[in-house]
């Protein structure tokens, strides 16, 4: 009886690169932070051990789990460097759980055994010790360990941009990229990586990435750094399908996890307002090629196959920062708004929405057009950023943008959508960024994104009606004003420019009009 479960659990992984789809997993993890560190790692450890165990009776090929799930207890340098372990160079392609010589912490070896026992793929975040060259503690590494079937390391990736972590030495630049027995090549990165040109922007210049396995504990913060919208949002542009595990610790704001198609649907997501754990398993359509990205228009997708929100009216989210935003507030008493708002003299973005009025009941939030274009300070680094939304508030005070009330938006709805601006092609990533009351990403837009060699044309549209919105909007990137001074972008002699940029967003606002898809 155990010799023919065996054979036939062979068979269902053996035959999947065969198939048009593979299955995935991605866990929504609560940490456990009873004790003192080591004791939570063990303890955790055996959790990731039972998750390998549920994925793998799923036939799951593959699974991810989250950034720090195993240190969210550490709370100082010494706990940190008794939580690390050493990682075989993948290079040598060694399985942890055959090397038994000690090199390896007990936990890496039972990971690789897991995996070689259950034939599935496992991707591992970890703390990473390198020994120290020029004496002393060694060097630590916030990074994803990626097992293969057999157990053996095959990728390891060292986290390149760090947020608050004091206490790692960052990656090098390089990217992180395996290919797996069922024909998919996957790029891995973790948390504040997926806002850096490296890796995330450079992990994709390989034609055969077409997967991400991403590890993340998330700061939720409206209108824009929510984490399951950035997540759907980079499988949009790129894409890609994206399988994101992610930590939930309501004490510090974080979670959302999720499993999103290139195409944009919404395969599995979950986000909660307790501090839950949850196993995500979807079939995947497999990209056979990767399109550019740069010429087209992405759909947004269309109904989510498995989204779950529990309990989210619970959930807040941290503070929006929106000091050196240009806000305009909306007239919800208006059918209809067409109007240009600047970030900058360099950046304008015009709006088009139809309204609708429910009720004679006063709507329960108010909404304002917000563009910005400017640098924003996130731990130690200054990063540019270019946005543009409609965006909902508590109330009509600015302060309340990004603030939600215990219930979902009332009284209105929007009977349609767009957001259009030409923008300078500089060192950029506009990617679209859709957010509902449930903290869960939008479906049933277009974006759509045109390159010449001087501008960037974007556009965003609605196809029905929505009426739970929080943010609707374009996420942009701006590198090349990256390490500058925090504030909003001061730009000489551009008034003349200002004034061809906004003819050049009539022109296509018409064309848009007239044929979306011609981009």
């Amino acid at each position: 009886m155990l010799f023919t479960s065996v054979v036939i659990f062979a068979f269902s992984f053996s035959t999947s690169g065969a198939k048009d789809s593979y299955k995935a997993a991605v866990l929504e993890h609560y940490p456990i932070k009873d004790t003192n560190s080591y004791e939570d790692l063990v303890n955790t450890a055996k959790l990731y051990l039972n998750y390998i165990e549920d994925a793998a009776r799923e036939q799951a090929d593959i699974i991810v789990f989250p950034e720090d799930g195993l240190t969210a207890s550490v709370n100082s340098e010494d706990s940190l460097w008794a939580s690390s372990t050493k990682v075989p160079n993948p290079e040598q392609k060694i399985s942890p759980c055959d090397d038994r010589t000690g090199i390896y912490s007990e936990f890496l070896v039972e990971f690789s055994c897991a995996s070689k026992m259950h034939r599935i793929y496992s991707v591992m975040n970890l703390v990473e010790a390198v020994e120290n060259r020029t004496g002393g503690r060694p060097i630590l590494y916030n990074s994803n360990v990626v097992f293969d079937r057999n157990g053996t390391v095959i990728a390891r990736h060292r986290k390149i941009n760090l947020y608050e972590e004091y206490y790692y030495q960052p990656g090098l630049n390089t990217i992180t990229t395996f290919t797996t027995d069922f024909g998919v090549t996957f790029g891995t990165f973790i948390c504040f990586d997926i806002f850096f040109q490296s890796p995330a922007d450079d992990l994709l210049k390989k034609a055969n990435v077409t997967d991400i396995a991403f590890s993340t504990s998330w700061y939720q913060e409206l209108p824009f750094f929510i984490g399951n919208s950035v997540q759907h949002a980079y499988a949009v542009l790129n894409g890609v399908n994206f399988l994101a595990s992610g930590m939930s610790d309501l004490d510090l704001g974080m979670g959302g996890s999720g499993i999103y198609s290139a195409n944009g649907d919404v395969l599995a997501a979950f986000i909660s307002g307790k501090n839950d754990s949850k196993l995500l398993i979807a079939d995947v359509p497999k990209v056979k090629t990767r399109r550019d990205s740069s010429n087209r228009c992405h759909k947004g997708g269309g109904n989510p196959k498995s989204s779950f929100a529990p309990h989210i009216n619970l959930r807040e989210t941290l503070p929006a920062r929106l000091k050196n935003h240009t806000l305009q507030s909306i007239d919800l008493n208006e059918p209809y708004i067409y109007r240009t708002v600047c970030g900058s003299t360099k950046f304008c973005c015009t709006f088009n929405a139809g309204i609708r009025r429910t009720s004679d009941e006063v709507p329960t939030y108010s909404y304002k057009l917000l563009a910005y274009d400017g640098v924003t300070q996130l731990d130690e680094k200054s990063l540019g950023f270019r946005q543009c939304a409609i965006i909902a508030c508590a109330n009509s005070s600015v302060e309340s943008c990004g603030h939600r009330n215990e219930k979902p938006p009332t009284g209105i709805y929007f009977e349609d959508l767009s957001i259009t601006g030409s923008f300078e092609n500089i060192e950029s990533r506009y990617m679209p960024l859709t957010v509902t009351y449930d903290l869960l990403p939008a479906n049933h837009y277009v974006f759509c994104k045109k390159n010449d060699s001087s501008k960037v044309d974007v556009s965003m549209y609605t196809t029905r009606a929505m009426d739970d919105l929080m943010t609707f909007g374009i996420l942009g990137r701006a590198f090349q004003n990256d390490n500058k001074p925090p504030g909003r972008m001061t730009y000489a002699n551009s008034s003349n420019k200002t004034k061809a940029n906004t003819l050049r967003v009539v022109l296509l606002l018409a064309m848009f009009y007239v044929n979306p898809f011609s981009f």
